[in-house]
């Protein structure tokens, strides 16, 4: 069940970037516009953290679909603890700015971990 909640994890992630990108360039056609998606992700705050997200996302599965040893379930669950708090990085927690920003996208991540665990 949870391999399954880890692939759903990394869908939603690529259509929320699917969506960004669409609401970004004002276009629903842009969402499918490679050279779009590549600003998004790599020129807008937004997409450098999401960048981590889908990254997060991508190495969980990858754990998941590893031979089962000792360190495989260590690595599943520092992968979600991850996906977690990369959610801290984008929304309402970035912003504001300098100081005030960097507190609430702390908060947040605790936020997000204390509900996960």
């Amino acid at each position: 069940m949870t391999a399954v909640g880890a692939i759903v994890v990394l869908l939603s992630a690529l259509t929320l970037l699917l969506a960004v990108t669409a609401n970004m360039a004002g276009s629903v056609a842009a969402a499918l516009d490679p050279a779009r998606i590549s600003v998004v992700l790599f020129d807008t705050s937004f997409g450098r953290a999401w960048s981590w997200h889908l990254l997060f996302a991508v190495l969980l599965i990858g754990a998941y679909l590893a031979p089962s040893s000792r360190w495989r379930m260590n690595a599943i669950l520092g992968f979600s603890l991850l996906l977690l708090i990369s959610l801290g990085w984008v929304g309402h927690a970035t912003m504001d700015q300098g100081a005030a920003k960097l507190g609430h996208e702390f908060n947040q991540m605790l936020h997000l971990l204390a509900a996960g665990l």
